[in-house]
């Protein structure tokens, strides 16, 4: 059965706070215990993410809200994290469902797992994120940096825009069809790298 806990509750060990900064913006953080085998499940439903790596066990997240540029707006004072924790999975979102803001999102993980990214419309940039990862955008861009010896095998796609994929060693291939195309590597680490963009962009550099 899986576990809700939203703005303020207990997670493995979690922590959330919520700050109203301005009229037009809301601030929203929590701490998350994480372990080895965590899978870390974040869904952007609009807006920009930057993951960076954690200087401690926990997963931080921050997330300022604004408002949309819909002409119905959602309330922002109803924004609220929410966290769904089965069994090593934890899928943290901005709720509630059904609502739509603009979010900037700033998450620092420890060693987990795997890491698991949708972005519905917008630009993620991962950096220095050694571990298995999917990453899925539907409108935008995502930008990687990583570690060439930790992978064996990174492979970025688009339907509609550009690929490439970056290494001083290592096999890499391209193929291109009309309007988008995919990036292949491979190397002798152990982890995996998919990428996937509906529209827009996908860079990865590995150094």
């Amino acid at each position: 059965m899986k576990k809700i806990i939203v703005a303020t509750g207990l997670l493995i060990t979690a922590l959330s706070t919520t700050c109203l900064i301005a009229d037009d913006s809301k601030q929203l953080s929590t701490e998350i215990e994480a372990t080895p085998s965590t899978i870390a499940m974040l869904d952007v439903r609009v807006g920009h993410i930057d993951v960076r790596p954690s200087k401690d066990n926990n997963i931080h997240v921050e997330v300022k809200i604004r408002e949309s540029d819909e002409w119905f707006k959602d309330d922002i004072q109803k924004a609220e994290l929410a966290i769904r924790e089965k069994g090593d999975r934890i899928l943290i979102e901005v709720g509630p469902d059904g609502k739509e803001y603009q979010e900037e999102w700033t998450v620092y993980l420890p060693a987990i797992k795997k890491l698991n990214l949708d972005v519905g419309v917008g630009e993620a940039d991962i950096e220095d994120i050694n571990t298995d990862m999917s990453v899925d955008v539907g409108v935008g861009s995502i930008k990687v940096s990583a570690t060439q010896l930790n992978y064996s095998d990174v492979k970025a796609e688009s339907g509609i825009g550009n690929t490439r994929i970056s290494a001083d060693t290592g096999k890499s291939f391209s193929e291109r069809h009309l309007v988008g195309g995919t990036s292949f590597w491979e190397g002798s680490g152990q982890h995996s790298m998919s990428i996937d963009v509906g529209v827009g962009d996908a860079s990865v550099k590995l150094k």
